[in-house]
């Protein structure tokens, strides 16, 4: 307890000059990468979903499809995604500012619904920890199922 320290410890970024800030970002495990997802446009801004996927692209993420969603009067940008992916969706939904709608049975590919709310897809980080599978990190909004 004398040497307490907050788990999983803060990321942090280093600037082109050597100084390092703290981010916001949560402990995140899925690289970009790793990540299918469909982008599509909640609101009447023509275009928008095609320039939110080449973000998306820049950034190592898989777009499986660009189009437009249902309605255009969506204010809060959402991935859908499968319960099984929830890992992976935390990594979207951070990049992206959105928030989270469980979907059973949606699969791998993940929805981003674009809202009026989208601002920017921020590079993402994953931290070595995540990769190290004997330390079985979990944090308290995952699911996770002893056997």
């Amino acid at each position: 307890m004398k040497n307490d320290t907050p788990w999983p410890p803060p990321s942090t970024t280093t600037a082109a000059d050597g100084t390092t800030a703290t981010t916001d970002q949560p402990l995140l495990r899925t690289k970009p990468e790793n990540i299918k997802v469909s982008v599509l446009n909640g609101t009447a801004e023509k275009g928008k979903a095609k320039r939110v996927a080449k973000l998306l692209r820049k950034q190592g993420y898989s777009v499986q499809e660009v189009g437009n969603a249902d309605t255009t009067d969506v204010t809060t940008t959402t991935v859908q995604y499968d319960p099984a992916w929830d890992t992976s969706a935390k990594t979207l939904m951070y990049a992206a500012t959105a928030q989270g709608e469980k979907v059973k049975k949606q699969g791998a590919t993940m929805n981003l619904i674009i809202g009026t709310d989208f601002t920017e897809i921020k590079p993402v980080e994953i931290s070595e920890l995540t990769q190290d599978y004997t330390t079985q990190v979990n944090t308290g909004d995952e699911e996770f199922c002893a056997s």
